[in-house]
């Protein structure tokens, strides 16, 4: 880099107020890099610049398992200590601007994801990156610590034939005899473990927000269907955000790409958020996975976690709180008042249920779970904007976000920020929703009163009534049905008083077209009775395949002797084209007496073994597991794809495979079957599977 612009770099930094970023030492940082996926090794260079003037005489930086090849420090060689995690060396002072140039190459066990490349289906292949809570530093020498902020570029190197996608704005791309560079650029400041890429075979759509900012939606090739299903709230999502937290948008661009087999349902790295390709879903798919919530907890965490990043996880309920309040803002917006109302109705019950579990905890404890962070975290700024009034809380956040612009901040600074807007001191505030262990559902209970009529009588029945109801007359109950349209408020009868209601509100309630009744009436009805078969019929053919899989489940074990009927019903109708209910059809096809020819049985039952392997998503082949573990049909093909799937990447199924794969070793302790099983699973790579085997 031109020493000119490094001179131009560090005088925006020192007159822009970023103290934060010259504390990291480091101005910018260019990160040149190679994945090979077949070996699922990267090789790379990265090049960071200092200001000698305010740099420390070391530094180090955190490098996880890597081979460093050299350290040149303004290009000559210099010596380092290195053990497997960090790289320590000393640094010039006085001498200008320093260079610090770092080769090495990496097999990262973790933070760096290769899908599909060992069996590829051809195009379904990628390469991606999660570094939240895994770290960036497992793939790039890098820092680890939130609080040191640099200005990344990243060149990525890789076939001609799949998109590359990373942060920041695509200067170019450079064709290098069979491969091509990919150059992006970023102007401002961030934490490591926001750097994010993406390789694969992608298109994309491109929008303008009202502002003007790019917003680049990509998608598989081939899924632009289900693409314009999943982005079709995009614009309206980003304009309603951007003029609601009241500070333009701090970055190039915004980039969304699904990614297959994922952990998370989304994941907000800088300018480019990457989620789940479950999310392209097609008409009746998107009633049970609407992506729109995602994409607007993940947008608001650019300003949110990005533009302002939390100083350790004792402050992370500015990035979790922060995002969930706004992408409730961005739901309210697009679905309604009364959709929000009753979603924080929903998760102060289950925050009420954590209280009774002894299992709730203060928002500013850094090992708090999920729903402390996000639905706790969400509820307190909903609190503080009701404290506050409106515009006030809106000058507030945008006084914030303004004061620590790409930079650190910690709760109290967020506090005295808004405390100068409210007059008032905020330790009550403080003490009620961040520090106490409980959820103050009083102060809660109030709020959701006051928002709406139908959730005012809710709560007042289930307050002065529960241990009357089932005094009330038929009439009565049904009048407390009949008060209120909302399918919300019905639903939440149903959840709550089911048990009390007479044949006439069921037979309401099973007539309903509501999905979200529907839900409630399957998950709530212990048996159908004969009156109840024919009004739940009508659900295989509901507005969501979830309620149609519930509905053929339970209605194929309550009614026998219509078992042919159901099945034929589901595949006739469209029903099939999900893959979740198509697994379920087979395995009850299987089970029905005289459906199915020997040779049918045997392919059914193929197909379904089938989706356990690892070219299908991992909650796909846990499902098609539990299928197969129920109806006993485990045989070697699919106990390989279980080992396989005991070292995961997804810690949700790796730990799934591992206790069914546990039931099946203890129904079966033959050691010679199981170590026929060897020659395919590497003890270094498969070690809870040679683990197992070594204890029989």
């Amino acid at each position: 880099m031109d020493k000119r612009i490094l001179q131009i770099y560090f005088l925006l930094f020192s007159f822009s107020g970023f103290t934060q970023v010259l504390n990291t030492d480091a101005i910018r940082a260019e990160i040149v890099i190679h994945p090979i996926p077949f070996s699922e090794e990267i090789k790379g260079e990265v090049s960071y610049y200092f200001d000698a003037k305010t740099a420390r005489d070391s530094i180090e930086l955190n490098a996880v398992n890597m081979k460093i090849y050299d350290v040149k420090l303004n290009q000559k060689s210099t010596k380092f200590k290195y053990d497997n995690r960090l790289l320590k060396l000393k640094l010039q002072k006085g001498k200008g601007q320093s260079q610090l140039k770092i080769s090495y190459s990496a097999m990262p066990a973790q933070s760096l994801y290769f899908i599909g490349w060992d069996k590829p289906v051809s195009g379904t292949e990628q390469i991606w990156t999660q570094g939240q809570g895994k770290y960036s530093s497992h793939w790039v020498p890098s820092f680890d610590d939130m609080t040191k902020k640099v200005a990344f570029d990243i060149s990525i190197v890789s076939s001609p034939d799949y998109s590359v996608i990373a942060n920041g704005k695509l200067e170019k791309v450079t064709r290098l005899d069979s491969l091509s560079q990919w150059n992006y650029h970023m102007e401002k400041p961030m934490s490591s473990y926001l750097l994010a890429f993406v390789i694969g075979k992608f298109d994309s759509i491109i929008q303008y927000a009202k502002s003007g900012v790019p917003l680049i939606l990509y998608y598989p090739k081939g899924q632009e269907t289900s693409a314009q299903q999943a982005y079709h709230k995009n614009v309206e999502i980003f304009n309603f955000l951007e003029s609601e937290i009241g500070v333009p948008f701090p970055w190039e661009n915004y980039k969304q790409v699904p990614i297959r087999d994922f952990m998370y349902a989304g994941m907000e790295n800088t300018g480019l958020t990457t989620f789940d390709d479950a999310y392209l879903a097609d008409s009746i798919g998107v009633q049970d996975r609407n992506y729109a919530p995602i994409n607007a907890h993940e947008l608001a965490h650019q300003w949110f976690g990005n533009l302002v990043t939390e100083t350790d996880g004792g402050q992370h309920w500015l990035h979790e709180g922060f995002a969930s309040f706004y992408g409730a803002l961005a739901e309210e917006h697009i679905l309604g008042k009364d959709h929000l109302t009753w979603k924080l109705y929903q998760t102060a019950n289950q925050l009420l249920a954590l209280d009774k579990e002894k299992r709730g905890t203060s928002l500013l404890n850094p090992k708090a779970g999920s729903l402390i962070f996000y639905e706790k975290g969400a509820w307190a700024l909903f609190a503080l904007r009701e404290i506050l009034g409106s515009e006030n809380f809106k000058k507030g956040i945008r006084a914030y976000l303004t004061t620590y612009a790409y930079r650190n901040a910690t709760v109290d600074d967020f506090l005295k920020v808004m405390e100068n807007y409210a007059g008032i001191s905020f330790e009550d505030f403080r003490a009620t929703w961040l520090e106490s262990d409980t959820f103050p559902w009083m102060a809660a209970r109030d709020m959701l009163k006051r928002r709406s009529d139908a959730l005012k009588h809710l709560i007042e029945f289930k307050e002065n009534s529960i241990t009357k109801l089932g005094l009330l007359s038929d009439q009565k109950i049904h009048e407390i049905w009949k008060l209120h349209d909302s399918p919300e408020y019905k639903a939440a009868l149903i959840q709550d008083f089911l048990d009390y209601f007479p044949r006439e509100v069921i037979l309401e309630a099973l007539e309903s077209n509501a999905s979200v009744i529907q839900r409630e009436i399957l998950s709530g009805l212990k048996t159908i009775d004969s009156w109840a078969v024919s009004p739940m019929e009508h659900y295989l053919e509901a507005n969501s395949y979830e309620v149609r899989y519930q509905a053929l489940l339970r209605l194929w074990i309550s009614v026998p002797q219509k078992r042919t009927v159901y099945i034929q019903r589901i595949h006739d109708n469209g029903s099939l084209a999900n893959l979740k209910i198509r697994q379920l059809w087979w395995t009850l096809t299987l089970l029905t007496d005289g459906y199915l020819s020997p040779n049918q049985s045997e392919n059914h039952l193929t197909s379904l073994i089938k989706t356990t392997h690892a070219s299908y998503h991992w909650e796909t082949r846990m499902h098609a597991f539990q299928l197969i573990s129920q109806i006993g049909a485990f045989e070697k093909k699919s106990i390989k794809n279980l080992i396989q799937g005991s070292e995961h990447h997804a810690w949700q199924f790796k730990l799934f495979c591992r206790r069914l794969l546990d039931e099946q070793i203890a129904e079966n302790l033959d050691i010679e079957y199981w170590q026929t099983f060897i020659k395919e699973f590497p003890k270094d790579s498969f070690p809870y599977f040679y683990t197992k085997i070594s204890e029989l």
